[in-house]
């Protein structure tokens, strides 16, 4: 009896596993730099007859472009699947031109919307002809079970001529393709501006190793690959909270600095009055500076990048700040020229004669007149 309900509990077992249905291949060709688009083809492509379509259209018209191979070898997958009888899919989705991630994010959406009107369960079977394109298997692997990978390698028999041809290749694609045209002409085309700029500037000693320095730099990004830690880092810069972050930082440094200034005003001079002008001279035009760079990039700038035009109450605030500053340092260079015996009947004509006065109304006068404006409608992005 025991024997019998074993057996039976075995059975059981395997008829749940012959039950359990069979995932479909679907074989995903990738095209990370959307090359298929520069000859007029869109993606996603979806089945036999639209990616062979697409394999022959892509094939006349780039012959030497190795997506072309890629086609045809998904196509030609598919055609092993279906004697095999497995009943397969395929499909092409592309990415973007220079940006990974996006293009990472565009093939993910794709997917995840095919996977949805395509009768499955799918496993994936991706092609695809580049290491750019590997990039996308962790952003898709979540999405149906990843049952094979096949990397296209294109056989040539190179002669001479054929090498020179290959060469001309590459260096157009250095020179032309943003994936390559930033290591092979923007970082070694920034080195040669700083060193030139070094020398002109006469510093030519240590330009040598102010560039291998940042030649380090590039060396130690590259090589570790730290490339995507560096575009998150700026793109968290750059939301609301890194910005604010970053500015408040700004102002703090500004506000040390005019600390110091207050200190090295007091200590080198030889009077109050001589403390007094250095410091209004100074110390507040370095506060007003880190004011400047608060309403910059803490505000105007994340509005920037929320695309809106509405800067008028930052352009008034920075207006203000830059008046005070300067009427504050034409105090201190009025307050500079007098003797210590003339501030008790002076002081009224140094805050007119100097300008101080006259500057801050300006100053006032220019902010309430682009608040009028404002309110009036008559400044665009009110």
């Amino acid at each position: 009896m025991r024997e019998s309900k074993i057996e039976d509990q075995e059975s059981l077992r395997v008829s749940e596993v012959n039950e359990k249905p069979q995932r479909r291949p679907l074989i995903v060709v990738i095209d990370i730099d959307d090359d298929l688009s520069e000859v007029g083809i869109k993606s996603p492509l979806i089945g036999f007859e639209e990616v062979l379509d697409a394999a022959v259209r892509f094939a006349l018209a780039r012959p030497e472009d190795s997506d072309a191979n890629a086609l045809f070898d998904g196509l030609n997958l598919y055609k092993k699947f279906q004697v095999e009888g497995r009943d397969p899919e395929i499909v092409v989705l592309t990415g973007h031109k220079t940006d990974l991630l996006e293009a990472q994010r565009k093939i993910r959406a794709n997917l995840e919307d095919l996977l949805k009107r395509v009768e499955g369960p799918f496993e994936l079977y991706l092609v695809m002809d580049s290491e750019y394109d590997l990039m996308v298997v962790e952003s898709i692997r979540d999405l149906a079970p990843i049952a094979g990978i096949k990397r296209v390698l294109v056989e040539q028999h190179l002669g001479i001529e054929a090498s020179y041809m290959l060469l001309a290749r590459y260096l157009k694609k250095a020179f032309f393709d943003p994936r390559f045209s930033k290591y092979t002409l923007g970082i070694p085309g920034a080195l040669l501006a700083l060193g030139t700029a070094l020398s002109l500037a006469g510093y030519g000693s240590i330009a040598l190793k102010v560039l291998g320095f940042f030649l380090g730099l590039v060396m130690i990004v590259r090589g570790f690959d730290l490339e995507k830690y560096i575009n998150d880092l700026f793109k968290a810069l750059f939301t609301q909270h890194g910005l604010v972050l970053v500015s408040y930082t700004l102002l703090g440094i500004f506000l040390i600095a005019s600390t110091v200034a207050v200190y090295y005003a007091f200590s080198g001079a030889s009077s109050v009055l001589e403390g007094l002008a250095m410091t209004l001279k100074t110390s507040i035009p370095i506060l007003m500076a880190g004011v400047v760079m608060y309403i910059i990039i803490g505000k105007a700038l994340y509005k920037l990048i929320q695309g809106s035009l509405d800067l008028w109450n930052e352009i008034a605030e920075v207006i203000m700040a830059i008046f005070t500053a300067l009427a504050f340092y034409q105090l201190g260079n009025s307050l500079m020229s007098w003797g210590p015996s003339q501030i008790p009947i002076k002081v009224v004509d140094a805050l007119l004669l100097s300008g101080f006065i006259q500057l801050l109304l300006i100053g006032i006068s220019i902010a309430v007149l682009i608040e009028v404006l404002k309110r009036a409608g008559k400044l665009k992005g009110s």
